[in-house]
């Protein structure tokens, strides 16, 4: 605590005058009291204000050991989201990476040219201490650009226009030597504040590393000096470090998890085809049993045909108003605590259902792991002949007249599984092979398509490519996702 107030003290030069306001409150409580602060421009701008705004938290990362390092890391996250930076135009609004003008802003420009100039470095100062083998390790001069380049690996590429050089101390410098600042905050501080956009965690992975890394581990070997057996498998152990906290809890044998929720499961099968267990040489009185039985899906049947209210819910929804009696084999209204209790379906494979109709099915995905999840699947590229390297004119490369062209005109319908990761050029392609070949200008020449995935988890892989060109590239934000019927199903 005396490190933390020495700090605020040193920082904040308004800590002084709370401190006096409340003595003097103290000392006469009945006194009204207000303190004020006079502004007044010839006052030195480096002071700290009180918060004006609820749209932004700080958060100041100190070393190691409560150390204030030589360099302070401060993080600001807006907490409204359209205060967000996402755009190219949202970057330019915060970070300048140029030379002010002169003229226009005199005082940001001494600002700028004392405190924002990296260097230099390379051939005008090549005993800069950033020079490592010749070259600068934060990679100055920087390159000329006409406009920001929005997050390549994480790290926008900001407008550095190309202008004539000024000259700052004993070297003719250009925006190339300009470290990214924010103006409003060089202003205020007079100081070297570097101001960078972080939306990547390359960007900020020096700051959260210790939430990233996981348990402490370490390496252990046994050493036994009186055998000649040496196994190198049973001589290392792998061992996660608990520290005392950990360890008190888990001595007082206090609990590691709790349980929310009570989850149903709700059998899915076709007519006559319920799951049986029985033993060897009991399978008929097992038949037998079962066809007398009522399954949660046969109960729901029965359930519908004589409950009218049922008709309001989903096969899924059924838990939370009823429960089911296993003796006899019915669902039933529930009369209390149904808000902690949720349905569960196993995955239904439709292939089966379009088989026994005798239908052909093509089941693809988007990766070869997802694809050998399903019966029979291979992946959309060696499927549709889809090229590897996409553009929005890309074509497939199969063959008329051949085997492959034969099964994909027999197909019934298309089961593609984990769409969010597919380009939306891939879709574009295949929808111009579809056509082509049902000779039918329908979307996807007319064919029925199962699209499967959560576009909440992993987008397209866009290589270098920003936030926005990333969900860009997937099929819900390009106009053939809009003739797709959406549908939701709890797993």
């Amino acid at each position: 605590m005396e490190r933390l107030d020495s700090m605020l003290r040193a920082i904040n030069p308004f800590i002084e005058c709370y401190l006096q306001m409340h003595r003097i409150i103290e000392e006469n409580p009945a006194t009204n009291i207000r303190m004020g602060f006079m502004e007044n421009g010839d006052l030195d701008l480096r002071r700290c204000n009180q918060p004006t705004s609820k749209t932004e938290i700080a958060a100041i990362f100190v070393g190691d050991n409560g150390e204030p390092p030589a360099n302070r890391d401060i993080c600001v996250y807006p907490v409204d989201t359209y205060s967000k930076i996402r755009t190219k135009d949202d970057i330019d609004k915060y970070v300048s990476s140029e030379l002010p003008d002169p003229i226009a802003d005199t005082a940001l420009f001494q600002i700028i040219t004392i405190c924002m100039i990296h260097g230099p470095c390379g051939t005008l100062n090549p005993n800069s201490s950033s020079m490592r083998e010749s070259v600068c390790t934060k990679q100055y001069p920087k390159e000329f650009r006409e406009k920001t380049e929005e997050n390549i690996n994480g790290y926008p590429m900001y407008q550095r226009k190309c202008t004539e050089s000024l000259i700052v101390g004993r070297h003719d410098l250009d925006n190339r030597w300009v470290v990214p600042y924010n103006p409003w905050l060089s202003k205020k501080f007079s100081a070297h504040i570097n101001v960078e956009v972080c939306v990547s965690i390359k960007c900020v992975k020096h700051l959260y590393k210790s939430v990233y890394k996981g348990h402490d581990a370490a390496s252990i070997r046994f050493e036994n000096e009186n055998t000649l057996d040496h196994d190198e498998i049973l001589s290392f152990l792998d061992g996660r470090y608990v520290n005392a906290p950990e360890a008190m809890w888990r001595l007082n044998e206090f609990s590691l998890s709790e349980r929310s929720h009570t989850v149903v499961r709700l059998t899915v099968h076709l007519r006559d085809q319920q799951a049986i267990v029985y033993q060897d040489g009991q399978e008929e009185g097992a038949v037998a049993k079962v066809a007398t039985r009522q399954t949660t899906l046969t109960a729901w049947f029965k359930l519908n045909k004589n409950d009218q209210d049922c008709h309001n819910y989903l096969y899924t929804d059924i838990p939370h108003y009823y429960t089911f009696n296993k003796n006899a084999m019915k669902w039933q209204k529930r009369q209390r605590g149904g808000e902690q209790v949720m349905g569960r379906m196993p995955l239904v494979n439709i292939q089966d259902y379009e088989r026994g109709k005798g239908h052909h099915v093509t089941p693809v995905a988007a990766t070869g792991i997802a694809a050998t999840l399903l019966n029979g699947g291979r992946t959309a590229h060696s499927v549709f002949k889809i090229p590897i390297v996409l553009n929005a004119t890309s074509t497939c490369n199969m063959k008329p007249n051949t085997q492959e062209d034969k099964l994909i005109c027999e197909t019934k319908l298309i089961i593609w599984d984990e769409v969010p990761m597919t380009h939306a050029h891939a879709f574009i392609a295949v929808d111009r092979l579809l056509q082509d070949l049902a000779n039918c200008s329908l979307p996807f020449g007319g064919k029925v398509i199962l699209l499967g995935g959560d576009f909440r988890q992993v987008l397209p892989v866009v290589l270098k490519g920003s936030r926005s060109l990333t969900v860009d590239s997937c099929l819900k934000k390009h106009n053939l996702g809009s003739k797709f019927n959406k549908k939701t199903w709890e797993p």
